[in-house]
């Protein structure tokens, strides 16, 4: 198991922007999204980029697509009032 990573703003923008470029991980659209292969060549490029294990890169953006999800959902409560 790995340390524990320390997430500055900075670090979290950074993995999104870098995520975001990686549309075969996250847009099943993607011609690529069912290659697994490929998937893991992204997550590994991601995860040297950032200078962090490729398992607590995959870690943060799963929390982070959670807590939007909970936002967007709490929102979405919100505004059917």
């Amino acid at each position: 198991m790995s340390a524990s990573v320390e997430w500055t703003h900075g670090a979290i923008e950074k993995l999104i922007d870098l995520y975001r470029q990686k549309p075969e991980l996250w847009d099943p659209k993607d011609n690529t999204y069912h290659i697994k292969t490929k998937k893991h060549d992204d997550w590994t490029n991601i995860s040297l980029d950032m200078g962090i294990d490729v398992d607590a890169v995959k870690s943060k953006i799963t929390s982070l697509l959670s807590s939007y999800r909970r936002e967007k959902a709490k929102l979405k409560k919100i505004w059917k009032r």
